[in-house]
């Protein structure tokens, strides 16, 4: 089947994308005729549940603030509330990259069996022996998104790991999955305190929402989309020759219905209006699924 895309497609949400493949997982994938039926599939979809049940989070960074310069200075209130506006949101997408990271580690184990000391080795071996070139459609924006606003030394764990996986390999490995080295450095440094604490430094500026635009929070959503990304792959590569389908009753709910499950992969992260299984005369462009 071909898919048909419009020219610049239009990615839904990290909330939205999140929602929709746990219901791919939960509907689909371990579906009694689904050929991964066996697989613990709760494992996955419970942390993806629980990723995109968040609607936000409240920090009060004035709480830990024992000098009580917000009782008796406005300008340092007005920072104080800044501050906290800014945390709150960074909290959240950090919360979200959690879940995910964890519904990702899930999909792993129930994929490909990886050892103790390493997941993302084999994980990354899955994807190569199943011949499955990766052809998701906006992946290749958010993976230089992060890869642009990525601290420094994630990016050196990101480089060490990645020459140390291609060494004595030439052009064999994908390049396309190479953006599951940059997760697992980013949540090393997430997750084993090398992290600072994002600061405002616009917080005098009566801007909308500036928060949701701060490089931190930018980074960790489009982080945890690469995450998302990295889930898809698996899933993806798992049902390259399958030919179990989508069920018929999820079109409302963003993935794509009766298609074959590799190709509904390709596109659920997209708007609706932005792709099509049919020939309906529109301006797209084509792309063969692989």
């Amino acid at each position: 089947m071909r898919i048909r895309v419009s020219e610049h497609p239009t990615l839904v949400d990290v909330r939205e994308h999140t929602a929709r493949l746990w219901r791919l997982i939960v509907r689909d994938v371990d579906a009694p005729e689904s050929p991964l039926a066996n697989e613990n599939w709760d494992a996955v979809s419970t942390p993806l549940h629980f990723a995109a049940s968040i609607s936000g989070i409240t920090a009060d960074t004035s709480y830990v603030d024992d000098t009580g310069s917000v009782l008796y200075c406005r300008p340092a209130a007005d920072y104080d509330d800044a501050q906290s506006k800014l945390i709150s949101v960074y909290v959240e997408e950090v919360t979200k990259f959690v879940w995910v990271w964890m519904a990702l580690e899930m999909t792993i184990d129930c994929l490909c069996a990886p050892s103790r000391r390493d997941r993302i080795g084999p994980a990354v071996k899955f994807v190569e022996e199943k011949g499955a070139r990766i052809r998701f459609f906006g992946l290749r924006e958010v993976e230089q998104e992060t890869y642009a606003k990525a601290p420094k030394v994630v990016l050196n764990e990101f480089k060490r790991a990645v020459s140390k996986r291609i060494k004595g390999r030439g052009q064999e490995m994908l390049k396309e999955i190479f953006f599951f080295y940059l997760c697992r450095a980013a949540r090393n440094y997430l997750v084993h305190g090398n992290a600072d604490m994002p600061v405002t430094d616009d917080w005098d500026q009566n801007t909308t929402d500036w928060y949701e635009r701060h490089d931190s929070v930018v980074w960790v959503r489009s982080l945890a989309r690469l995450v998302l990304f990295g889930l898809q792959s698996l899933l993806y590569a798992a049902f390259y020759e399958s030919d179990h389908t989508t069920s018929t009753d999820m079109k409302s709910e963003g993935v794509p219905e009766r298609v074959l499950v590799h190709e509904a992969l390709q596109v659920i992260h997209l708007s609706e209006s932005d792709y099509d299984f049919n020939q309906r005369q529109r301006r797209f462009f084509e792309s063969d699924s692989v």
